[in-house]
């Protein structure tokens, strides 16, 4: 009868300890998926970061390339230029 019930504890303790808490089996699974999500999203933070960069350097050393963002990105026109809109 202790015997069984001694392994029936043991059982349990062991099922706690790997199913359980912080660091169970479960958990841990879990977790590792979060930490590839993360790895990617780092991964993908250091290429924008790369552009970012790349744009930076340009900006400061190219006329034309920021004649082309301010036109592009922010709609702006050299003096002199003439704007034609479409309505559709």
């Amino acid at each position: 009868m202790f015997k069984k019930v001694g392994i029936a504890v043991t059982l349990l303790i062991l099922l706690m300890i790997f199913a359980g808490g912080d660091y169970g089996l479960v958990r841990m699974y879990q977790l590792s998926g979060s930490l590839n999500e993360m790895r990617q999203e780092v991964d993908l933070l250091r290429i924008k970061n790369v552009d970012l960069r790349t744009e930076k350097q340009l900006l400061l050393e190219s006329e034309s390339f920021r004649k082309l963002i301010a036109t592009e990105k922010y709609g702006m026109v050299s003096k002199g230029t003439i704007l034609c809109r479409l309505v559709q």
